[in-house]
């Protein structure tokens, strides 16, 4: 187990030397991990507490993969001897690090967000959201005046009010929200 750690720490001192840039990169140590995992919730720190950890969160899964528990851990084996799981753990905490997530979450900028959202599985997830939010639309009621509720209903087929919507819901599953403002034509800003 020693040696095991020893491997650990030898392998995250090493700094990434080939990216050329003004950004400031940060050194990825074990001591550095240890000491910033205590920033982050306890369900993600557990997962990169320890190369252990790293390999039960990362291990082949066990159900639909048709592999008995023999095979499932032999192969298991094989990826970690082949430094599959050492390179797991280093690549998400200097990625963390390079995109400002590491040890503290932040802003990661609307370019990043605009980046995200050219992914296809990305794209899919919050379209789904926003066409089931906006797939059942409201009916209008409580009006004893029919032809108001007519003229009301037909207003918000001609502004589009429908499409509106699942665009700001669109939006805010891109880009974290969205605001819809509602011009009534009035310069008077006082209330």
């Amino acid at each position: 187990m020693a040696d095991e750690k020893a491997k650990v720490i030898d392998k995250t001192e090493n700094k990434i030397d080939s990216v050329k840039s003004d950004v400031p990169q940060y050194k990825v140590t074990a001591d550095s991990i240890k000491e910033n995992l205590m920033l982050l919730p306890k369900r993600t720190a557990k997962a990169f507490d320890s190369l252990d950890n790293v390999k039960s969160a990362f291990a082949l899964p066990i159900t639909m993969s048709g592999l008995s528990k023999d095979d499932r851990e032999a192969l298991n084996m094989a990826f970690d001897s082949a430094g599959g799981f050492s390179t797991i753990y280093e690549s998400l905490t200097q990625h963390a690090y390079d995109l400002g997530q590491y040890p503290i979450t932040s802003f990661v900028g609307y370019g990043v967000l605009q980046q995200i959202a050219q992914q296809g599985l990305i794209r899919a997830c919050v379209q789904t959201v926003s066409d089931d939010i906006s797939r059942k639309w409201i009916k209008l009621t409580g009006c004893d005046d029919a032809d108001k509720l007519e003229q009301l209903t037909n207003l918000l087929k001609d502004y589009h009010i429908k499409d509106l919507f699942h665009k700001a819901v669109t939006t805010t599953g891109y880009m974290g929200g969205a605001f819809i403002f509602v011009d009534t034509g009035e310069d008077d800003t006082t209330l």
